[in-house]
């Protein structure tokens, strides 16, 4: 019997990609070479993962439709070891249209494809391409079509702010199943910015979201960390404290695994060393302490601990080194 289960798989196929986005947490490369291969992949999952209670597996990049094969063969891999395949793309590849109705057939779960805003100007401009918002919004319809389930991947800074209700009513105008939104994390690309979202921004639009799920629910709305939502809702019960590290964790296209794609070191790699050595039989000493549950030194008088459980770590470790370290989102905190 293994001691930490293991539920959610964060699998980047590549680190390459055809665009250039700005804020990338990547930090994606237009090619990169000796990746993860298809053998090694399915070897993880099927004789690694999946006895420990695998559930989901999301392929990301970079642009994993950049190894559309190789998505598709982990697709119908894991169907028929009964986990949950999902997939988070930019969609902008050659013969994508096809690309995404044959993994449709093959069950993907979610398409979720990226959208910084409502103007096609803006949007291309974040990515570095013209015609991608284009692209996605054809895409998006395509899957709706064809019966799949699509996901509208938002991401809040500090100047997209009053486009967040614009999203919301593109996702509802063309029957995205999926919102989610989280505030822009210290990752990458993102150092080379100053776009970080306010606290009472984060609130602002975490109230105007409630509000929405509450007027209507045609479309799920999801708050992913540190949206800290539920300071704002007496009745919200939607809430999911962090699991990286715990029951999530992200491996790259080059076999290092870390306990969130954002988390910005390395807690070894499963091309040298198993997965159960490195998850299980040694972890690293911050996925111990990410499995303590204890509060964080910055929480220990915080009456939202059990609740919260410090929110999103990974902001005070990138920036501070220390998951004990300070967390410019945290609004107790900042209050």
């Amino acid at each position: 019997m293994n001691k930490f289960p293991f539920y959610d798989l964060r699998l980047q196929i590549t680190n390459s990609c055809p665009q250039k986005c700005k804020h990338c947490f990547a930090d994606s490369k237009s090619s990169v070479m000796n990746e993860i291969t298809l053998k090694e992949i399915s070897n993880l999952i099927v004789k690694d993962l999946v006895p420990r209670g695998l559930k989901w597996v999301t392929m990301t990049g970079g642009e994993p439709l950049l190894r559309y094969d190789d998505c598709l063969s982990i697709t119908k891999l894991c169907r028929d070891c009964g986990v949950v395949p999902r997939i988070n793309t930019g969609g902008y590849v050659k013969n994508v249209d096809n690309k995404v109705t044959k993994l449709i057939e093959a069950g993907i779960e979610t398409i979720m494809l990226p959208l910084k805003s409502t103007s096609p100007t803006a949007h291309d401009s974040f990515c570095g391409i013209k015609g991608v918002f284009e692209n996605t919004i054809r895409l998006f319809k395509l899957i709706r079509k064809l019966n799949g389930t699509s996901c509208l991947r938002v991401t809040l800074f500090n100047w997209n702010r009053e486009e967040i209700p614009n999203l919301l009513k593109l996702a509802r105008d063309i029957k995205i199943d999926k919102f989610r939104i989280r505030p822009e994390l210290p990752a990458g690309r993102s150092f080379q910015h100053s776009e970080f979202p306010s606290t009472y921004e984060i609130s602002q639009i975490a109230k105007l979201l409630l509000h929405e799920k509450d007027l209507n629910d045609d479309i799920a709305i999801e708050f992913l960390n540190p949206f800290f939502q539920f300071l704002y809702s007496d009745y919200n019960k939607e809430y999911q404290t962090c699991t990286c590290g715990i029951t999530k964790a992200f491996i790259t296209s080059k076999g290092d695994i870390k306990p969130c794609g954002f988390y910005k070191d390395s807690f070894g790699n499963i091309l040298k060393e198993s997965f159960n050595s490195l998850w299980e039989e040694k972890p690293h000493p911050v996925l111990k302490r990410l499995r303590s549950r204890k509060p964080f030194e910055k929480c220990k008088q915080c009456k939202s601990w059990d609740f919260c459980k410090g929110g999103c770590p990974v902001i005070a470790y990138n920036e501070n080194g220390d998951l004990d370290g300070y967390c410019r989102y945290c609004p107790i905190q900042r209050a």
